[in-house]
């Protein structure tokens, strides 16, 4: 999962937590909510933010 984004995501560390049956990518390490906006819309992929 972490090779389709790594690229378009800089700066960011991936984190693979289990929620059930699904393992969900997540990608931590932005200075601010907004630097994790303009990744998300940079890189075109579907982001969810989230509050530390």
């Amino acid at each position: 999962m972490w090779n389709t984004v790594r690229g378009k995501l800089r700066g960011a560390q991936p984190f693979y937590p289990k929620a059930g049956g699904v393992t969900r990518l997540q990608a931590g390490g932005f200075a601010s909510k907004a630097d994790a906006t303009r990744a998300c819309s940079a890189a075109r992929v579907p982001c969810v933010i989230v509050a530390p």
